[in-house]
């Protein structure tokens, strides 16, 4: 596992107004993100109305997905600190969270899967809404489970050989 963060930019986001963005850079990757690989990003994104913003997440090959499109069921806070999940229980699109740490992106991560990890990911936020500002505090990606395939093989190699 390993888990990559942004330091405190603390950017603001302007209301009806252009995107913010914020980049890490990734190294020390495998060349593609496995078919068991999983990916997790948390956000740490302040504002009054969640539901006004379109937050997405970029690889380093430009490959753009939706965490959140202006979804959040009035859910007050929500961006700051919850991590996003492609097996969360939680739905941007309900008002009730039975676990608040954690929620489905819009566009599920594993869309992901095999393209290359490293190089710069950008996370990038729009307010499309007038009326109140947000913040773009910090995130972290974290990226898990690219040698499940080794593993296995590993030991079905150890199965057959006894």
């Amino acid at each position: 596992m390993l888990t990559f963060r942004s330091p405190e930019v603390n950017l603001n986001i302007p209301d009806y107004g252009p995107a913010v963005s914020n980049s890490l850079s990734c190294t020390g990757l495998p060349s593609q993100i496995s078919q068991y690989g999983i990916i997790l990003v948390q956000t740490f994104i302040t504002h009054s109305y969640p539901d006004d913003l379109v937050i997405q997440l970029i690889s380093p090959s430009s490959l753009t997905k939706y965490l959140s499109n202006r979804q959040s069921e009035g859910n007050s806070g929500i961006f700051n600190g919850v991590i996003f999940d492609d097996k969360s229980s939680n739905s941007l699109d309900s008002s009730y969270f039975i676990n608040p740490n954690d929620v489905r992106p819009k566009d599920k991560l594993s869309l992901f899967r095999g393209v290359n990890p490293n190089g710069n990911w950008t996370l990038k936020s729009e307010d499309k809404y007038l009326a109140p500002s947000g913040k773009l505090i910090k995130w972290t990606i974290q990226f898990t489970g690219y040698f499940h395939f080794l593993y296995f093989h590993l030991d079905l190699q150890i199965l057959i050989n006894k």
